[in-house]
């Protein structure tokens, strides 16, 4: 559900900056600019938001490591579950993968609704 909630914030941002740049994306096709350098500039714009929403969460994360790790280890006692230093690397590296899919994918179908327009 959460996944639904970011791609939609993104695609709504980025739509947001497309209406805002309109002209200047109608001059670049005047000119013959292909769809995929009008996009780039975009696709990466849905990739920063995607990486600073991931960067915020993982900082909430961080900051309420300690109180929740202490109380699942506790109630997860009888998982084989390893919560240290590795499984925050990975979990770090996984959200922010998962930011950098998110945004670009945001991004392209937002640009690619204005675009068939």
């Amino acid at each position: 559900m959460m996944l639904f909630v970011a791609l939609f914030v993104i695609v709504n941002t980025i739509r947001i900056a497309v209406h805002a740049r309109r002209d200047e994306i109608e001059i670049m096709q005047l000119v013959g600019a292909t769809d995929r350098l009008i996009a780039a500039p975009f696709v990466l714009e849905g990739m920063l938001v995607g990486i600073f929403g991931a960067t915020i969460a993982l900082a909430a994360l961080l900051a309420a490591a300690g109180p929740v790790t202490t109380a699942l280890i506790q109630f997860l006692d009888i998982l084989p579950v390893s919560l240290g230093p590795n499984f925050m690397g990975q979990l770090a590296g996984g959200v922010l993968g998962l930011a950098l899919l998110m945004g670009a994918g945001g991004a392209t179908i937002s640009v690619r609704t204005y675009l068939a327009k």
